[in-house]
């Protein structure tokens, strides 16, 4: 039995076991209430937090290097597809809205006419990356208006895309010289109802999101401002000819959709403007 010291007595080895054993767990308790108290304390700060702006966040986060590389691209981009643009309209032969003369004209130039709608077609398919510069610089600005312009103008490069390729598809179709009854009936049923009708929202589409997208730079001064006037008077151009079937004015519209594009690649390759994500 252990000794004993005055009014106390020495504690056994199974009482200091036991006492050890009660004290890790009372500390144990302590640390998991102050790891619950972080917890809450934590989860409290966070659903008080106000809500992200996800585009913002976007914008703010692309690094450096990924910003210069989506601007490069799109100011090439602006550059060469108006570029091509510009040189198939060129050479383009005169149009109408007559399927019989529309006919005659074609067979009278086939080769430029497919030549002229296969650049027109390459060089609308290589302005995308210029759209999605475009319109992330009018996000930047106006966030529901840039989404709007993005939307409609790619939705629009199906639609021009599926009117170039059938306008390639005519120019060989009289080339092989089938009959021009037989051309005027597919070009009459292209144009009818059934077909060009369905395609027009599209193409409209195309006008107004480029519209939505200079306005709210063109409304700004800045170094921004002209190239919006210039890109919107050719896309008016362009609108203007397909009403008007007077080619000469698309072949300006498009000269000013490449002082445009250049005007727009010039800011974002010096980096004067934030592109947004």
């Amino acid at each position: 039995m252990p000794a004993r010291v005055g009014p106390h007595r020495c504690l056994t080895g199974v009482e200091i076991s036991r006492y050890l054993s009660v004290f890790h767990f009372y500390m144990q308790v302590s640390e998991g209430l102050n790891d619950y108290e972080s917890i809450t304390a934590l989860t409290t700060r966070t659903s008080k937090k106000e809500p992200v702006d996800c585009d913002h966040s976007e914008a703010t986060t692309m690094n450096p290097r990924t910003r210069r590389y989506h601007a490069t691209i799109g100011s090439a981009s602006l550059i060469l597809g108006p570029t091509l643009m510009s040189v198939g309209d060129s050479f383009h032969p005169p149009e109408s809205w007559d399927p019989t003369i529309q006919v005659a004209l074609i067979a009278a130039a086939p080769t430029r006419w497919y030549a002229a709608h296969l650049l027109l077609f390459i060089g609308m398919l290589l302005l995308v990356p210029g759209i999605l510069a475009l319109t992330a610089i009018v996000r930047d600005r106006r966030p529901a208006i840039g989404y709007a312009a993005r939307v409609l103008m790619l939705a629009a490069v199906g639609a021009l895309s599926a009117v170039f390729s059938f306008e390639m598809l005519l120019g060989r179709f009289v080339t092989r010289g089938v009959g021009q009854d037989i051309d005027v009936t597919l070009l009459e049923s292209f144009m009818g109802p059934t077909v060009f009708a369905v395609l027009a929202p599209g193409l409209l589409a195309f006008f107004i999101g480029s519209w939505l997208a200079v306005i709210p730079l063109a409304s700004r001064p800045g170094p921004l401002r002209w190239p919006a006037f210039a890109f919107g008077l050719g896309t008016i151009l362009i609108l203007a000819e397909i009403i008007s079937a007077q080619v000469l004015l698309s072949q300006i519209g498009n000269v000013c959709c490449l002082i445009g594009g250049i005007g727009f690649a010039r800011v974002l390759v010096q980096g004067r403007v934030k592109l947004a994500a």
